[in-house]
């Protein structure tokens, strides 16, 4: 495969920042922010637990109003828990899981994004989320706490046409890989490609799993934890989202009329209610979603759900949804005494 020549699309203040004088920057500089405090905590639950009428999650957390229709969102699992959105247009930015800013919008046009990873290359520490621009090449966000900005650079993959979708996944213990990714194209919608994107001498580097050939084009794909084989979606999905807990992995699938379902691998998708908190609203209908099972930063100990859109005319946010309903163990049953 002929790897296209890396190319770097710097944000105010960067310029010329590839990815090894990235990781460069990043590891000869210590980091003196503050750790995060005051985390938000979930709500009480009251009437959370599973019902007749589905799953009931509690919408606990929300950023302020964006200012912008926002277009998909991100999260970062790995050693840190980040929040990326695109907005239509153009733009990207960065929050927390307090949902505080971590820099002003940058004028990337972002047509996709999937999970990223927050992990150290070359022993720097660096958030990496995969995603696509307007020109349908698949690209890296990059971001630490000494970069002024995130920097956007190409991946090294080459596509027989536009890309049209794509996941992501955490890998397996190698350290020289970061991300499994899986992609189809336009005007091959049933053609899935997967592989992992490493390093190798300062450089980001693709390794091609497979190409799989599908029944019918794909809305979606997800990838299972360490697994670079990527599981097709069909139907009428907006997104996918996979949550892994220590129970289990949970699927969250985001419908085009804005409902909300989960399933365990193998299992049919039950509904799923959500509930407004006292000062959060909820975006109807949801547009974006992503997931995580084990949250770093924020206060979500039973992980969460970011769902993205409009909450109110002209209002858009990404709102924070607390998944313990979803992923606390059932009680065992009570044995009468004989």
């Amino acid at each position: 495969m002929q790897f296209k020549r890396r190319r770097v699309i710097a944000g105010p203040g960067l310029v010329n920042a590839g990815l090894a004088a990235s990781v460069f920057f990043l590891a000869s500089c210590g980091s003196d922010a503050p750790a995060p405090t005051d985390a938000p905590q979930p709500a009480p639950q009251t009437d959370n637990a599973a019902t007749d009428n589905g799953i009931v999650l509690p919408a606990v957390w929300s950023t302020n109003d964006l200012g912008s229709p926002i277009r998909d969102i991100a999260l970062s699992g790995g050693d840190r828990s980040i929040l990326a959105v695109a907005y239509e247009g153009r733009g990207f930015q960065l929050f927390n899981l307090e949902g505080e800013k971590l820099g002003d919008r940058i004028g990337f046009g972002v047509e996709h994004l999937a999970s990223g990873i927050s992990t150290s290359i070359d022993e720097a520490a660096v958030t990496l989320f995969p995603g696509v621009n307007r020109d349908g090449a698949l690209t890296a966000y990059i971001y630490g706490d000494n970069l002024l900005a995130p920097v956007e650079i190409a991946l090294p993959i080459d596509t027989d046409g536009e890309v049209a979708g794509l996941c992501s996944g955490s890998v397996g213990a190698d350290p020289t890989s970061v991300l499994n990714i899986g992609f189809w194209t336009q005007g091959a919608e049933a053609t899935l490609v997967t592989g992992t994107i490493g390093t190798e001498g300062g450089a980001f580097k693709w390794t091609l799993n497979g190409t799989t050939m599908v029944s019918s084009p794909l809305a979606a794909c997800r990838l299972p934890e360490g697994d670079a084989s990527a599981e097709p979606v069909f139907g009428d999905q907006a997104g996918v989202a996979s949550m892994v807990r220590p129970a289990g992995r949970f699927v969250l699938t985001l419908t085009d009329d804005g409902r909300l379902l989960a399933a365990r691998p193998g299992e049919a998708p039950e509904a799923v209610t959500l509930r407004e908190g006292l000062s959060v609203r909820l975006p109807i209908p949801p547009v974006a979603i992503d997931a995580l099972g084990t949250p770093r930063d924020g206060g979500y100990p039973f992980g969460m759900v970011a769902l993205a859109g409009s909450t109110a005319p002209g209002v858009h946010q990404v709102v924070f949804v607390d998944t313990e309903p979803l992923v606390s163990p059932e009680p065992a049953p009570v044995v009468p005494e004989e």
